[in-house]
């Protein structure tokens, strides 16, 4: 017998509220959980001097965890953090070195967050005991030294002329420096006490930015005498054998080069296409020409790089993102131009390393004028140690 429709419409009813919705159908399934919000922590560690602790590895470790053993230096990516607050830890550190052992990272989803940790080895063994720098303080552009805590100020030269980029000999006895005192801007060389300047180019045009070679035999500059931007140059200190080393397009800017610690290479920035304020990066090339490697490609100019004691790390300057509204910053990567990590926040150029690898000075206006400072290789304890009014600039640690 059939059942009224009446009696079917309330047994459909029923299934329904039960949660059947077919014979063969069980209970309507709830719905997923929403994806959970996570990011990534990318872990860099710098290791300086590492010829001190050789063979040294670190342990990283997340919130307190089980750690991961890595290299001394290394790039890893902890992946599928969830967002918000998080403590990395480095340990490991050999008795001979120093360093932050924990940082924190704020995750947010979808994102890399950068962890750098820098470990400063050191024998204890201080070095470099005079800085040389250029200063405007007696109204033009002049040559000065003191010692790595801002006394002791010598002026090495006096004229109304404009002397600066001043480069220290290996053995710390003579200083290399441009000067447009003979009428174009030319390179020269005096002792380190300021006496005896001799011309040492005769370019008649540009030459700027000298840099000894670690033999002490060679001098490289950069120039633009050929009327096509400027170029790398290498001339011996007796004034012969003048080479040019790089070989760009018209308009192009090679500039501003250090040696590698073998003497084999030059590290120096570069636009090799426009010469444009926004597309300098580093590169290094042999010291015959050849070989030409770019190490840095991110937004902004990269320059001023110069490569540690042990060849192994560089330190540059960089606009953030190339935006000019911001103050270039201090960073540091391996010699490869991989683990790039910030140094300063608040400003920072110029970065030259001292000669026990452990500390840096360089430039900045933090404090509204173009000062001199000091600080741990690791972008830590930074001391101010110049205060004038004029520009202080071009720092350099004497190498012995």
């Amino acid at each position: 017998m059939t059942p009224p429709r009446k009696e079917l419409f309330v047994i459909l009813i029923i299934a329904l509220a039960s949660g059947c919705t077919g014979p063969n159908e069980g209970p309507m399934p709830p719905p997923p959980p929403p994806a959970p919000l996570v990011g990534s922590i990318e872990v860099v560690t710098h290791t300086l001097n590492l010829n001190l602790v050789p063979g040294t590895r670190y342990t990283i470790s997340l919130d307190g965890a089980v750690g991961t053993s890595v290299a001394s230096d290394t790039i890893m990516t902890l992946l599928n953090i969830a967002s918000g607050s998080h403590t990395v830890a480095l340990s490991g550190v050999p008795a001979l070195c120093t360093g932050t052992v924990s940082k924190q990272a704020q995750v947010a989803a979808n994102a890399t967050v950068q962890v750098g940790f820098v470990v400063i080895c050191s024998d204890g063994m201080l070095r470099g005991d005079r800085i040389v720098f250029m200063s405007s303080r007696d109204g033009d552009r002049e040559i000065f030294l003191m010692n790595p805590d801002g006394s002791g100020l010598t002026n090495l030269t006096d004229n109304s002329r404009r002397d600066d980029g001043p480069s220290w000999s290996p053995d710390g006895n003579r200083i290399a420096f441009s000067s447009d005192r003979s009428g174009a801007r030319e390179i020269w060389l005096m002792e380190a006490d300021g006496t005896q300047p001799t011309k040492l180019t005769d370019s008649r045009s540009l030459a700027l930015n000298p840099a000894w070679s670690p033999d002490g035999s060679r001098i490289a500059f950069d120039d633009n005498r050929i009327l096509q931007g400027k170029e790398i140059w290498t001339i011996d200190v007796d004034g012969t054998n003048e080479t040019r080393i790089t070989n760009e397009s018209i308009n192009s800017c090679s500039e501003l080069a250090t040696w590698s610690p073998d003497g084999a290479k030059l590290l120096f920035s570069s636009d090799p296409l426009a010469c444009s304020a926004l597309g300098f990066d580093l590169y290094t090339i042999d010291v015959d020409g050849t070989n030409k490697t770019q190490l840095t490609s991110r937004p902004g100019p990269e320059f001023v790089g110069d490569i540690s004691p042990d060849g192994r790390k560089i330190v540059f300057g960089s606009l953030i993102g190339g935006n000019f509204e911001l103050p270039t910053e201090v960073f540091l990567m391996n010699a490869d131009g991989t683990g790039v990590i910030r140094l300063t926040v608040g400003g920072g150029d110029g970065a030259r390393w001292s000669p026990d690898g452990t500390r840096l000075v360089f430039g900045s206006e933090r404090n509204g004028n173009p000062e001199i400072y000091v600080m741990a290789a690791d972008g830590s304890d930074i001391r101010r140690i110049t205060t004038n009014v004029a520009p202080d600039q071009d720092p350099r640690w004497r190498p012995r």
